[in-house]
């Protein structure tokens, strides 16, 4: 029998490693960042998560609580990004992140349902440039810029680009008639069952109407905090609280001076049209940036500019007036000369094809314009003014309502027409603000000038395709000089001073629909105390229930308009 103690058996790494109690593995990437070292053998470990030799990215962190798990990652995106240039995004729930995006150099997007950032459900951007593939990411993200800067409906500008993009001349005009058609085509089937309604179903509207004023409110409310809380310094925010205020003086003297029951004038009190107009001239002037005598000139030009514009027309010269006009119109393109200097190199791009796609916007108005002129002859005064209204219409489908008072209360539409029958019916409904609003005014316009429905319908078809081919041809013009001087500051500077602006008009108008709600509360028996204090206690309500982040803002008009039913018919 042999001995087989002494017998030996050479074991392999294989076997060795099957029956070795402990086990380590070393990461050591040639192209890695350091993460620290391995326990075991004190080497170092390098590690690279896009490394050849891996099967895939993914990776997972698994330890118990407070072992470091934030810490690896953090040191990992930290390392990662000044080392290789790798660009990381943090889903951060808790903030832990800020710290390291503020140190890096990177930004934190703060996305709530109360913030300037949301995530949009009906983004059209997945399926158009990644899944339908139908445009480049760089065309699309152009587009989304081109459209934020410039006036008019923003649903319907997008439309355009697209449209355009995919289908030519024919998408760019099928396309946003197919997006803003619902909205229209839902308000004028509800103004028109307004106006063969009786007297009481319309009292009735009116009251739901107060409800529903204390929303608007409420939202441009939320409108100006937004613009206020979109710069974390302090510096820029009370810049922007200074703008607002500015042109809060400048022109809600009427509408104060009517709440308040002074009969008197307003120093001031000049039109939307102007403020913006004063704007442009400021942002154009400031060229390179804002120098001291600069600003005085430019304090001095305004001044006079508003004393000749204002209601009270302090400086009634018409030469004066027109001589300032030249003055602003030099001074601003001296800024705009400034701005273009050393910034861009130009593009050369084809005059012709910007001139075909406005002429398919201006044949679409005049072809569509042909009933309602033929019913209503002063319908082109309307048409003008739509068209005009849609080109200076900044910060989107709120700000438009500062711009309709202005330039349709009192000649196309009443102010009850606006404020408690179409101001309803178009907040309560999608779709563009713009369009809807238009082609409500029209039908007002029709049924107020020639007593018939069928004028009424032409004006509103007419109103909505100025609103569409305003937008459409101002988008394209702005696309044609934007791909030419794409580099240039002036562009965002502009998208930054307007909206501030746009917010003290903002506070005209929502004092303007407050006045116009009062009225309806007063013949109630309810006082200017009484109407103060209803629509407080409807803010309370809406701020909580907005809180309740499942209800939806149809909901909330519903209760509104609802609690200021109850109340008027119970006074």
């Amino acid at each position: 029998m042999d001995d087989k103690i002494h017998r030996t058996h050479t074991f392999d790494r294989n076997s060795m490693g099957t029956v070795f109690p402990f086990t380590t593995s070393e990461v050591g990437h040639s192209t890695g960042v350091p993460l620290g070292f391995n326990k075991q053998t004190g080497t170092p470990i390098l590690f690279d998560n896009f490394h050849s030799s891996l099967s895939n990215y993914n990776m997972v962190i698994f330890a118990k609580s407070g072992a470091g798990k934030s810490v690896t990652m953090k040191t990992l995106i930290s390392r990662s990004s000044v080392l290789m240039g790798i660009e990381s995004l943090a889903l951060d729930a808790e903030g832990e992140y800020t710290i390291v995006a503020e140190s890096l150099g990177g930004i934190n997007v703060v996305i709530s349902p109360t913030s300037q950032t949301v995530i949009n459900l009906f983004d059209v951007e997945t399926e158009i440039v990644k899944e339908q593939k139908l445009v480049s990411q760089e065309e699309y993200n152009k587009f989304v810029v081109v459209s934020n800067i410039t006036p008019g409906a923003l649903p319907v500008e997008m439309a355009v680009a697209l449209g355009k993009a995919i289908a030519g001349i024919p998408g760019m005009l099928l396309a946003p008639i197919c997006i803003a058609l619902p909205g229209g085509l839902a308000t004028l089937l509800l103004i028109i069952a307004f106006a063969k309604f009786s007297h009481t179903a319309i009292l009735q509207t009116q009251y739901i109407s107060v409800g529903i004023a204390a929303y608007i409110l409420y939202m441009l409310f939320l409108y100006n905090k937004k613009v206020i809380d979109s710069f974390e310094l302090v510096e820029m925010k009370l810049k922007r609280i200074a703008v607002i205020l500015c042109v809060c003086v400048l022109t809600f003297g009427k509408e104060l001076y009517h709440i308040l029951g002074v009969k008197a004038q307003p120093i001031f009190d000049i039109s939307t049209i102007h403020v913006l107009l004063l704007a442009f001239f400021v942002i154009f002037s400031t060229g390179k940036g804002m120098t001291k005598r600069r600003f005085c000139i430019d304090l001095i030009v305004s001044l006079c500019y508003v004393l000749c514009v204002g209601k009270t027309q302090i400086i009634t010269n018409v030469y004066f007036l027109r001589v300032l006009y030249l003055i602003m119109f030099l001074i601003a393109a001296n800024g705009i000369y400034e701005s273009f200097s050393g910034q861009v190199t130009k593009v050369k791009r084809d005059f012709r094809h910007v001139l075909k796609e406005e002429f398919v916007f201006l044949a679409l108005i005049v072809i569509c314009a042909i009933p309602a002129l033929l019913m209503c002859h002063g319908a082109y005064s309307y048409m003008l003014k739509g068209y005009a209204s849609s080109v200076i219409s900044f910060g989107g489908g709120e700000a438009y309502l500062t711009v309709a008072d202005s330039m349709f209360t009192g000649q196309q539409i009443t102010e009850t027409q606006l404020y408690s029958q179409l101001l309803p019916v178009v907040n309560a409904l999608p779709g563009s603000i713009l369009t809807k609003m238009l082609a409500g005014v029209g039908f007002y316009y029709g049924i107020n000038s020639t007593q018939s429905i069928a004028a009424g319908i032409a004006v509103a078809i007419a109103g909505f395709i100025v609103a569409i081919s305003a937008s459409g041809a101002v988008l394209c013009a702005v696309m044609y000089i934007y791909e030419i001087f794409e580099q240039l500051t002036i562009f965002e500077l502009l998208g930054k001073c307007i909206k501030p602006i746009i917010g003290g008009l903002l506070i005209s108008t929502g004092l303007a629909l407050f006045y116009q709600e009062q009225v309806i509360m007063k013949d109630c028996g309810v006082g200017l105390l009484g109407t103060i204090i209803f629509f407080l206690v409807l803010f309370f309500i809406i701020t909580l229930l907005r809180k309740s982040k499942k209800i939806p803002d149809v909901v909330i008009i519903l209760v509104c308009g609802i609690a200021s039913v109850i109340l008027c018919n119970s006074i």
